[in-house]
């Protein structure tokens, strides 16, 4: 099978299927508005990325935080919220170890999956370690993240 055939082809991800085997990188359009949340351009861009015919899209750069953002008009994930720092050390359901911390993430894939409500829907993350003040991430910490299972929001 040469090249154009292979990409042309579907492509199983787990027990999930992709039409092709484009895919649409993730870019950092920076069209949020000013408290991070996405806008009609936002929406139209994603849905032409769809509607190109690509078997994966992307998301772009989105920032958990507004102090992290790499520009002004970043995406935020949940605006002015201090989640997955390791300064949240408050005593709630998302504060304090890291495993705390990072259950976020694996509940905001479990509202996206039932609202989306199709079985074929990929949910993915990732996230950057990459901290800009002192007593950030430290290794253990990345590999802590790097374990952690794909389903089911417990720690590996």
């Amino acid at each position: 099978m040469g090249y154009k055939e292979t990409l042309l082809n579907p492509i199983k991800i787990g027990n999930r299927e992709c039409k092709n085997r484009f895919f649409a990188q993730p870019m950092e359009c920076v069209d949020s508005d000013e408290e991070g949340n996405p806008t009609d351009l936002t929406y139209q861009r994603y849905e032409k990325l769809y509607q190109g015919g690509f078997g994966l899209v992307d998301l772009e750069a989105i920032t958990v935080t507004n102090e992290s953002r790499a520009r002004k008009t970043q995406l935020e994930i949940m605006p002015r919220s201090q989640i997955i720092r390791p300064f949240n050390d408050r005593d709630w359901k998302y504060g304090g170890s890291w495993e705390r911390r990072a259950q976020w993430a694996y509940d905001l894939q479990e509202r996206i999956a039932k609202a989306v409500n199709d079985k074929n829907f990929l949910i993915g993350s990732k996230m950057s370690m990459w901290e800009g003040h002192p007593g950030g991430f430290q290794a253990v910490l990345c590999r802590s993240a790097h374990s952690l299972k794909v389903h089911g929001g417990q720690g590996g």
